[in-house]
């Protein structure tokens, strides 16, 4: 796809996958949710993907047959994917965050959310969403690809 075309046809075609899978997808869950399950609709399946892309996080993992060995990557290369962890997707952005976003791998992988600073209680959890280090303009121009513009008090020029 090229030039101003491109985002207009894909969101025609990602239209069009969401109205040819939401019945596919209604009927198969009818007999587990009944009436519950009718509220699948295109709308409703685009909803749901789309809450996906913007929450999702990247995950790599060693593979499990992975000896450690610098040579066993070519054999055995990583495992890759996407997950929501429910306590980082929860968290709003900021360009001055007041928790990290920590990954520990262990049986499972856990992402784990650490306090920089102290946090009065009540106060909102926010973690990155962009590079921090960048200036306010770009960090602005990044966060327009989860859909806002950052207006955090350091790109509003408060903090």
């Amino acid at each position: 796809l090229r030039g101003e075309e491109a985002p207009t046809e894909l969101a025609a075609s990602l239209r069009e996958l969401c109205a040819d899978a939401a019945p596919l997808l209604r009927r198969a869950l009818e007999p587990h949710f009944g009436e519950k399950a009718r509220v699948i609709d295109a709308a409703w399946l685009a909803r749901v993907i789309g809450t996906f892309e913007q929450n999702n996080i990247g995950i790599r993992r060693r593979h499990p047959l992975d000896s450690n060995a610098e040579e066993a990557e070519e054999e055995w290369p990583p495992l890759e994917g996407t997950s929501l962890y429910s306590a980082a997707c929860r968290a709003n952005h900021s360009c001055a965050p007041s928790c990290d976003v920590i990954y520990a791998e262990g049986g499972h992988l856990c992402v784990s959310l650490i306090a920089l600073r102290d946090i009065p209680a009540g106060d909102e959890l926010t973690i990155a969403y962009v590079d921090t280090d960048e200036c306010a303009e770009e960090r602005r121009a990044a966060t327009a690809d989860y859909g806002f513009l950052c207006a955090c008090p350091r790109c509003a020029g408060v903090a």
